[in-house]
C-alpha cells in the first residue's frame, strides 16, 4: 500500500513566510514568487516557456483587477506591524478572475488576507476576539471553522476587517500547527489533484491537531 507523507521540508511552514523584499520592515506581502529570491514575478511578466523572456502584458480588465487588488495593500502592511508574526497574501489576479464567477470584486472579503499564527487553539480564540475588538468587521463574512470545519478538515477562525473606503480584508486566525497542515493541503487543492487516500490523511491529521487542542 502507497504510504502518503508529508510534503518536503522545502515547502515546510516557515517557507510561507516571504522575504522583506522592498526593506520596509514587512515581511510577507511584497513578492507574489517567495520562494526564489532570484527571479520576479510581476503580473506583466510570464514565466511561461511559451514566451521566453519577453514582457506579455495584460489586458485592460486585468489590470484593473491587479489594480484593485494592490490598492489593498497599505491597509494590510499597517494590519501586519501591528500583528508580529503575522503574514499575508494578496490575491492572485487569476485566482481573482475565478471567484468573479460568485462575488463582485468591491465583496470579495480576501482580495487580502493576512494569517495570525498562535500556539494553539485557547489563544486562537483569544486572538480572534481581540481582532474583533480592535478592528470593524463584516458579520456576514465570519466563520468558525473550528466549531464547523470546512471539508472535515479545515479548522481555522475568520473574520472580514472593513478598512479604508470600505475595502475588505480577511483575517484568519489558527495554530502554527493547525496552518502548517493546512499548507500543506494547498499545495494538492493548487494542483487540484488530492487523491482520496491523501485526503484521508489530511482529514485524520487535522482532527488529531484538533483533539490536541491545536
Amino acid at each position: 500500500m502507497k504510504r502518503y507523507i508529508r510534503v518536503p521540508s522545502s515547502m515546510s511552514y516557515n517557507q510561507y513566510v516571504f522575504g522583506d523584499w522592498d526593506k520596509d520592515k514587512i515581511k510577507n506581502i511584497d513578492d507574489p514568487f517567495p520562494f526564489d529570491p532570484n527571479r520576479s514575478q510581476w503580473a506583466e511578466h510570464s514565466m511561461h516557456s511559451e514566451y521566453g523572456s519577453r514582457d506579455v502584458k495584460l489586458s485592460d480588465q486585468l489590470r484593473a483587477i491587479k489594480k484593485f487588488n494592490e490598492s489593498n495593500v497599505p491597509f494590510t502592511k499597517r494590519f501586519l506591524k501591528k500583528h508580529p508574526g503575522s503574514y499575508g497574501r494578496v490575491k492572485s489576479v487569476a485566482s481573482t478572475v475565478m471567484k468573479l464567477r460568485r462575488a463582485y470584486l468591491p465583496l470579495m472579503g480576501d482580495v487580502t488576507a493576512t494569517t495570525i499564527p498562535t500556539e494553539n487553539r485557547a489563544l486562537a480564540m483569544k486572538e480572534r476576539v481581540r481582532v474583533k475588538k480592535q478592528y470593524r468587521t463584516d458579520p456576514k463574512l465570519t466563520d468558525d471553522f473550528y466549531a464547523k470545519p470546512a471539508g472535515g478538515h479545515y479548522y481555522a477562525y475568520h473574520e472580514t476587517i472593513i478598512g479604508p473606503k470600505k475595502r475588505l480584508m480577511e483575517v484568519q486566525v489558527k495554530s502554527k500547527k493547525m496552518a502548517a497542515l493546512q499548507k500543506e493541503m494547498h499545495s494538492f487543492y493548487k494542483k487540484g489533484d488530492m487523491p482520496p487516500r491523501q485526503k484521508r490523511y489530511f482529514v485524520k491529521e487535522a482532527r488529531r491537531l484538533y483533539k490536541e487542542g491545536y
